[in-house]
């Protein structure tokens, strides 16, 4: 899928204005793009000739963590795309950096190579290596936190800005949802599985066990439904084909946030300090429900595995065990003590990068450098030859000992040998 969606945005690159704005000369104090699936784009950004900031919506991707030389911390960090839990046995520290070092092969030749083709078709055999143009970036903006994701050994010019998108003041409610999340006493259950996935195409075995179950809770659930109706709507349940999300969060009465565990809406309710229930279904979910899990936040559900009394011991442990609650507002508190928002810290350093400063000051040599330098093949080559040398060295010293010693006890022997003669 990764694969077919690169080759979909690059076909963007042969369009007309894109060509024409590479081409009039038009000139631009910085650049800013999305570190994904493709490098293609970087071509574009050699012909602007211009500093360039990457944006990653997500955790980094394993073929990033190669290309940019980050620390390969497979130990201990889930690579994303995997639902692993921390701590990882030997069987999943396995896994991880397996899913880290054949995915970024498969990135590095594969992809690649098409990518490659693609800017040299339109700009030119001249164009240089674009995965090359890419290590050249000023700063990477990632939109986690490692109060969520964990603890990365990143370089300084790597930004995390992990709840970037939500705003500082919250909305007032429209009047319907207010009244019912008002009246809601017993605490509310906010259902939303985001604008990708319809809820209205669900099977129907799924749908009824949905049903059911709600209608058997003794409390409130306001659900995005995207179509008029819903079949058999229990009294207890609002639906709305749209709903502000972060403003519902925010609600008192909101106790639980059922969600599939993108990191838009997984942030939010992270802010908001709302325990979860996280049902992943693609990309990054699983890793982001994974982390949510590991923080003692958010119990997950998968969705092939779906049934009644899994959901109900789901709402049951979320509703009715207060750890989850404590660990989601300790879990809020930290997120949201910085020195500044996400949005300010990004402002920031993006005016930084066009004022002109930047690359030659956060950069990691580490990115140039060839592979046998960087995790010093060459350096412990020659310790191991100095170390063989030694070894060497010595077993021809103790050897020579010995023969020396032999030899005068050989000497001794024959000299009283030789007394024994003349006395007889």
């Amino acid at each position: 899928m990764l694969y077919r969606m690169r080759f979909i945005s690059c076909e963007n690159l042969k369009h007309p204005g894109v060509k024409e704005l590479s081409e009039n000369g038009e000139k631009f104090d910085l650049v800013l793009i999305e570190n994904f699936n493709t490098n293609c784009f970087m071509s574009f950004v050699h012909k602007l000739n211009v500093p360039f900031i990457d944006i990653s919506t997500h955790q980094p991707m394993p073929w990033t963590i190669h290309n940019f030389r980050f620390p390969n911390e497979a130990s201990f960090m889930p690579m994303l795309l995997t639902p692993i839990l921390k701590p990882m046995n030997l069987f999943y520290r396995t896994m991880n950096t397996l899913s880290l070092y054949v995915s970024s092969a498969l990135y590095c030749t594969i992809f690649h190579w098409k990518d490659q083709s693609i800017a040299e078709e339109i700009y030119g055999p001249d164009i240089p290596n674009v995965i090359t143009i890419n290590k050249n970036m000023s700063i990477f903006f990632v939109n986690t936190h490692y109060t969520l994701h964990g603890s990365f050994s990143y370089p300084p010019n790597v930004i995390e800005v992990g709840g970037i998108h939500i705003e500082s003041k919250r909305k007032p409610l429209p009047q319907n949802i207010a009244k019912f999340l008002d009246e809601a006493h017993e605490g509310v259950l906010y259902f939303n599985l985001g604008s990708m996935i319809k809820m209205s195409t669900i099977s129907k075995d799924k749908l009824n066990i949905l049903i059911k179950v709600f209608r058997s809770i003794p409390r409130k659930v306001i659900w995005k439904w995207e179509q008029d109706d819903i079949p058999e709507l229990p009294d207890n349940v609002m639906v709305q084909k749209w709903l502000p999300q972060y403003d519902i969060l925010n609600h008192p009465n909101v106790k639980c946030y059922f969600g599939h565990g993108g990191l838009l809406g997984l942030t939010e309710g992270v802010q908001s300090g709302v325990p979860m229930i996280l049902m992943p279904f693609y990309g990054d979910q699983y890793s982001n429900a994974a982390a949510a899990q590991t923080r003692g936040v958010a119990v997950i559900l998968e969705f092939n595995d779906f049934t009644e009394e899994k959901l109900r011991n789901a709402l049951d442990q979320v509703f009715n065990d207060t750890r989850y609650g404590e660990n989601a507002k300790r879990l809020s508190k930290a997120f949201k003590d910085r020195p500044a928002s996400p949005l300010e810290t990004a402002i920031w350093w993006t005016e930084y990068v066009a004022r002109g400063n930047g690359l030659p000051y956060v950069k990691s040599e580490a990115t140039t450098m060839a592979w046998h330098e960087r995790y010093l093949v060459d350096v412990h080559a020659i310790l191991l030859l100095f170390s063989l040398l030694a070894l060497y060295v010595q077993y021809r010293v103790v050897k020579y000992a010995f023969a020396c010693a032999l030899r005068s006890k050989d000497a001794g022997s024959k000299k009283r040998a030789n007394l024994s003669k003349k006395r007889d």
